[in-house]
């Protein structure tokens, strides 16, 4: 039985497409040589060869993956990453939220970007100033997965109108070598709430990079 889940996992994960025509699916699992199209939430009642039958269900994991050229991160099931080639060595990866928060992720494949941290903050706060917001910022370090230690920019930017104060929290860490790297930045308000929360703390912590 340990196996035959083994085999249901990893014929989940791949994510084939279906092969029947009249009833389309989006995920086909094979099982001994049997395929099962099914889609996430359904349930099979499937019979092996030895006539017992057992039930076979798919979801979609809580979490998942983003795979770049040479940086990870994790993200929730409902997040999606935009990516976009923004020259012709560097691509970016996002995720932003309704509520304002995001995080994202420079790719650079022809230049060194760690000097580039001071440059992306003015860019990402200058809306921020422009309506009034007070930035503090200081030098900053992120320890990620394998040992990689991230440098960069801590900023808080503070905003009052009309009575109402809003914090904002950045952070632009970098980290590469002389001809490649990443910028990696998130971006939180303090009226997010604990989903955006989560986001901003779960992309930190699971990031990890190959130079």
């Amino acid at each position: 039985m340990q196996k035959l889940l083994g085999v249901l996992m990893a014929a989940a994960m791949l994510g084939f497409a279906p092969a029947l025509a009249d009833q389309p699916k989006n995920f086909v699992v094979s099982i001994d040589g049997t395929e099962y199209p099914i889609d996430p939430g359904e349930k099979l009642t499937v019979k092996g060869k030895g006539g017992a039958e057992f039930q076979l269900g798919l979801r979609q994991s809580d979490v998942g993956t983003f795979h770049g050229d040479f940086v990870s991160f994790q993200h929730g099931k409902g997040q999606n990453v935009t990516s976009t080639q923004i020259g012709s060595d560097t691509k970016q990866h996002m995720i932003a939220t309704n509520l304002g928060s995001l995080v994202l992720v420079q790719e650079y494949a022809g230049i060194d970007p760690r000097s580039l941290a001071e440059l992306m903050l003015k860019q990402l706060s200058k809306d921020d100033i422009r309506d009034g917001g007070e930035m503090e910022k200081k030098p900053g370090k992120r320890e990620i997965a394998g040992g990689v230690t991230l440098e960069g920019l801590t900023a808080k930017i503070v905003i009052k109108k009309t009575g109402v104060t809003r914090t904002i929290r950045m952070e632009v860490m970098t980290g590469g070598t002389s001809d490649h790297g990443i910028v990696a930045v998130s971006r939180i308000d303090n009226e997010a709430g604990p989903d955006d929360e989560k986001m901003v703390a779960r992309f930190w912590d699971s990031m990890s990079v190959k130079y």
